[in-house]
């Protein structure tokens, strides 16, 4: 799921949080199909365009790494400090 609050929700106690950078990659047909769906509630309340094409039913992949392995090394996810 996408959100700008975080998740989990702390409702009690310490929660430890890992930051995300998210790249999007996609074809001219698909920027277009994009452009074309309407906004939906989660999308409007959050303010998170990738919500778009969860709403449209539409699967977002996510690859296991990026580039090369000291690629990958440099942007594993990290505790966000308090």
């Amino acid at each position: 799921m996408f959100s700008r609050q975080p998740i989990p929700y702390p409702r009690s106690g310490q929660v430890t949080y890992l930051r995300q950078l998210g790249f999007y990659a996609f074809t001219k047909e698909e920027l277009d199909a994009f452009r074309n769906l309407e906004q939906g509630s989660l999308e409007q309340a959050e303010e998170v365009e990738m919500l778009r094409l969860l709403e449209h039913g539409h699967r977002v992949r996510s690859p296991r790494q990026l580039g090369s392995p000291s690629t990958h090394q440099r942007t594993r996810c990290a505790p966000v400090p308090s």
